[in-house]
């Protein structure tokens, strides 16, 4: 099998007035089936608190608040609810209190894909980031990361960040 690396850096621009940064790393396989590509974004929340974020991104009632309709956790599986129609389950990979947790879609197929969200400070400035890391099919990269950026609007909204 032969492997081509190649990364695709967007640069830092405007985004519902804030900056965002996405990255793009693509990796092609030379097989029969395509590999999804992995996104990664980082939004500044200058003003918000690393634990009123923390609880937003890692509890149940704080997912519920932006990311989803409901959402409920047991030990490590999440049920997030859209709707009346859309359920979707996750498992928390991993969990490093204050900074990082890992999903995996239950019905995910491709080994190695993940969604993660972050909270980091910026080298620079020191302001609160927030990372997330995502995969998308090849060709969707620019709607999983507007997708991302929605629902970074609602986080922003309901936690006033």
């Amino acid at each position: 099998m032969l492997i081509l690396p190649a990364k695709i850096t967007n640069s830092t621009f405007a985004s519902f007035g804030n900056s965002r940064t996405c990255e793009t790393s693509i990796t092609n396989t030379i097989q029969s089936s395509m590999r999804k590509q992995k996104i990664h974004c980082e939004y500044p929340m200058a003003s918000a608190s690393a634990t009123v974020l923390w609880n937003a991104i890692s509890t149940a009632s704080g997912l519920q608040g932006w990311f989803a309709d409901k959402v409920t956790i047991v030990h490590k599986l999440c049920t997030f609810q859209w709707g009346e129609e859309e359920t979707r389950q996750a498992t928390i990979l991993y969990i490093q209190p204050g900074c990082c947790i890992r999903f995996r879609w239950k019905d995910e197929d491709e080994p190695g894909c993940f969604f993660e969200m972050k909270l980091t400070n910026d080298e620079l400035t020191n302001d609160l980031m927030l990372e997330i890391t995502d995969f998308a099919e090849p060709g969707e990269e620019d709607e999983q990361k507007e997708l991302w950026d929605m629902q970074f609007e609602a986080l922003r909204s309901v936690y006033g960040v």
